[in-house]
């Protein structure tokens, strides 16, 4: 409680938080308007509560209200929120230490790979405590499996290696393998789960390019470079070397015809016919069989290690 005395010499009793509500519209020099009331300033006292029953309460004069200054603010700039505080104290801590809550994360980033090839990689998550108190049920997920638990760490750096892809224990042979790190928190009295972006991993057949003689379906994947890249991607360099042999390019993705330039930067499109050609590769990892778009040039040329680019539309 507060003890305060009025420019009449009445003392009245207020609540502690009396100077965050609406009651106190203003201070004007020496003075405490509360409830239209003036009061002295200096007679600010604070009345302990406790003591022996039957005896007086404690008075202890209040000249500056307890707070913890000398901490860097953790709170950016001045947004408009509510800290819901009812002291001055409160509202100092609620504004601007307001409680910071755990965050995970996955190290590293997402990659590409060829679709149906074997693939290990360590799936690495990490917690950044910050004022966070109580963190338990870490925990990844794989997400593209139907949301399966693949790993439960105890710690707040844990990892797990997975296999993906290209191995007759692994069913899931997708274009997409997607996973998230969790953890449950206390947040603050506020329990809650917090998440990390996916991690996300795509597999694609292979572009393939080189220089050689006749191919077919069968034979192309060994022949060829292989260049695992988005279906978005819209523009390809390719290094070619080659006598007396066919200049070849087959996409998965696109069926227009792309802009060809060679190494001087020459459009040599017309030089290239399309051919619809199944291509299988020679080995059980992967082992697929697709349908590609293959461009060749209509005759036999020699490159001595030039780049040409491929653009498409």
């Amino acid at each position: 409680m507060i003890l305060i005395t009025s420019v009449n010499g009445v003392d009245a009793r207020f609540p502690d938080y009396i100077f965050s509500t609406r009651r106190v519209r203003y201070v004007e020099g020496e003075y405490v308007i509360i409830d239209n009331e003036p009061y002295i300033a200096a007679s600010i006292r604070r009345i302990s509560d406790i003591g022996t029953p039957g005896t007086p309460a404690e008075v202890v004069p209040v000249t500056d209200l307890p707070f913890d200054g000398n901490r860097t603010v953790k709170r950016a700039g001045l947004p408009q929120v509510n800290p819901a505080a009812l002291s001055v104290k409160g509202f100092l801590e609620k504004y601007f230490y307001p409680f910071v809550p755990a965050e995970i994360a996955f190290t590293g980033s997402d990659a590409t790979f060829e679709f149906g090839r074997r693939q290990n990689v360590t799936l690495r998550a990490k917690i950044t405590v910050n004022d966070e108190t109580e963190i338990a049920n870490r925990r990844i997920i794989h997400v593209t499996n139907g949301n399966s638990l693949l790993f439960v760490g105890s710690d707040n750096d844990f990892s797990v290696e997975t296999t993906m892809q290209g191995d007759e224990t692994v069913l899931l042979h997708n274009k997409k393998q997607v996973f998230k790190a969790l953890a449950d928190v206390g947040g603050n009295g506020s329990p809650a789960s917090i998440a990390s972006a996916l991690r996300t991993f795509n597999f694609y057949y292979p572009v393939l390019y080189g220089m050689a003689g006749y191919l077919n379906g069968a034979t192309m994947y060994d022949a060829l470079t292989k260049m695992v890249v988005s279906e978005n991607t819209k523009q390809f360099s390719i290094a070619l070397n080659g006598t007396n042999q066919y200049i070849w390019f087959a996409t998965p993705f696109s069926l227009l015809k792309p802009v060809f330039r060679d190494h001087n930067g020459f459009d040599i499109s017309d030089s290239f016919v399309l051919q619809n050609i199944n291509i299988t590769t020679s080995q059980q990892y992967p082992n697929w069989t697709y349908g590609y778009f293959v461009w060749k040039t209509g005759f036999t040329t020699s490159v001595a290690n030039k780049t040409f680019t491929i653009t498409y539309p």
